[in-house]
């Protein structure tokens, strides 16, 4: 599965970018392709700080920020590719 295309389109004004999501089915003994799915699938993307504002507003606090899955992966870091954020309920 490859999710985003250099292609894809962005929105400034709406945050939107229309991923493209493709998948290459192929035969595992021969590694034939059987099948190419293609499809376009629209996502907001979010900076910190606005996630950090919904969060409050929801009686949540962002506990860490991490740049990938992996939680040693700063936010910051050259390999993050990601912004992956990790909430609790406000005390």
């Amino acid at each position: 599965v490859i999710w985003g295309d250099d292609d894809d389109d962005f929105s400034p004004i709406t945050q939107i970018r229309d991923f493209t999501v493709s998948m290459d089915l192929t035969d595992v003994k021969s590694g034939a392709s059987i099948q190419k799915v293609q499809e376009k699938v629209p996502m907001r993307l979010f900076t910190a700080q606005e996630i950090d504002a919904i969060s409050r507003c929801s009686g949540f606090e962002v506990a860490g920020m991490y740049g990938a899955l992996d939680k040693d992966v700063d936010v910051h870091g050259e390999e993050a590719f990601r912004l992956v954020c990790v909430l609790r309920a406000c005390e």
